[in-house]
């Protein structure tokens, strides 16, 4: 396994060569430890602990300050990252109340930066006398971007902005018969946007034609008559899955709250939305914990894995722990978390052969994040993590040309403005 203090990306040589050229100067994948090099495992296959420019997997660099508003002290959340071809991104999220108290309720943004950080332009979503989180986004072609907007006691939004940040459409989701929903993911497909969540306590899935503005119900699933939800989608070239995450056990006796025993079911379906599969995920057999998903992803070979969190059913333990587990194939292994206290999540993303998670740590003084490598065999790779300066990740992306960023929160307890959040590109 490597483990690897997180260090700032220079430029090293690489490209192909061997070793044993006598005179030549050393080209990183040759296997030898060269002098612009910090790792050199023989190879330029990243997400092995090394990367294709020789360094450890893991390490942040092309870092950049964002700031989404010039309101003191609100402070961000992140909900979701889009990087774009151009090399910018576009980040949503909430802001609570300021500091002040003089607002009450949350306010959902989303805000496009350039590639060196700079705010192109930022906007604000807000409802009077109601929270409102701007929780997903999804790109829309050349056009601009859909974003789903969690709002508390009204209906859901799926909203759409143009490139340069006009608002030009807004949905307020109910089910294709007109039902209220609670959305939870979005994701885009050639003829609109799929919106998954839950209606009436079970998994709701529909597809949004915004050329008729018409909603079609896809899935309307009660596993075993407790509540069920959709958490999220993953694509592939010919298929989209649903990862749902379904109650095998009630979660209240009349008036008493009672911890539900949940489970993670993938549904597989074909861009029409034809169901061609589904499968339980995870050891379904252990009966002492609950399963929740995060987010699903997939590998360039083609595997599918499903991440986020273990929580035990005995309430004398209650510590939580992340989780990861395949999604396609026969294999059944479970990775997950060994951590002393519950590790925050920080987003999963598909590397050559498995999957890099983000999480987030408490230590003495300050949280920290850590970047995990998780071959697609189950067994931890690498592990990368920011002790030095506090750093809380919050989402994982991959741009169109295959960079990997990450977006979260540069933690300092000496400062009072917190609006910043930072982003870096990863090596891999």
């Amino acid at each position: 396994m490597w483990f690897f203090a997180p260090l700032l990306l220079i430029g090293v040589a690489c490209g192909p060569g061997g070793p044993g050229d006598e005179g030549s100067p050393p080209v990183c994948g040759d296997g030898v430890l060269g002098p612009n090099e910090l790792c050199d495992d023989g190879s330029l296959i990243g997400g092995d602990g090394c990367s294709a420019a020789c360094v450890p997997s893991g390490t942040l660099y092309d870092c950049v300050d964002v700031r989404v508003s010039d309101g003191p002290g609100d402070g961000n959340w992140v909900g979701d990252l889009l990087p774009l071809p151009d090399g910018s991104f576009v980040a949503s999220g909430w802001t609570p109340p300021g500091w002040t108290f003089t607002e009450s309720k949350l306010r959902g943004w989303i805000a496009r930066f350039s590639q060196s950080g700079e705010r192109m332009w930022a906007e604000e979503v807000a409802i009077p006398d109601t929270d409102v989180r701007l929780t997903d986004l999804a790109a829309d072609g050349e056009t601009g971007f859909w974003v789903l907007a969690s709002v508390t006691d009204h209906p859901d939004r799926l909203i759409h902005f143009n490139q340069s940040g006009s608002e030009n459409g807004t949905l307020e989701i109910e089910s294709g018969g007109g039902a209220p929903v609670v959305a939870t993911a979005i994701m885009p497909v050639q003829s609109g946007v799929w919106v998954g969540g839950s209606i009436g306590g079970d998994a709701w899935l529909a597809h949004y034609d915004p050329q008729s503005g018409v909603t079609t119900d896809i899935l309307i699933d009660d596993y075993l008559g407790y509540d069920d939800v959709v958490s999220a989608f993953a694509r592939a070239s010919n298929e989209i899955i649903a990862v749902i995450t379904v109650s095998t056990t009630p979660h209240n006796d009349g008036d008493i709250m009672l911890k539900a025993k949940t489970e993670v079911l993938v549904v597989r379906f074909d861009e029409n939305g034809t169901e061609i599969g589904r499968r339980l995920v995870g050891n379904t057999d252990d009966p002492e914990y609950a399963r929740g998903a995060y987010e699903a992803v997939l590998d360039t070979a083609g595997r599918w894995f499903v991440s986020g969190r273990i929580t035990p059913m005995s309430p004398i333990d209650p510590l939580a722990q992340l989780w990861l587990a395949p999604a396609s194939g026969e294999t059944g292994w479970e990775w997950t978390s060994t951590d002393p206290i519950t590790p925050e999540w920080g987003g999963a993303i598909g590397t050559n052969d498995g999957v890099m998670l983000a999480m987030n740590r408490a230590g003495d003084d300050a949280h920290y994040g850590s970047l995990v490598g998780i071959g697609a065999d189950g067994a931890q790779r690498w592990e990368s993590t920011v002790i030095e300066e506090a750093y809380a990740h919050r989402v994982l992306a991959k741009h169109p040309e295959g960079e990997i960023r990450t977006i979260g929160d540069p933690i300092d307890p000496d400062v009072d403005d917190n609006n910043w959040l930072r982003s870096c590109l990863v090596a891999l």
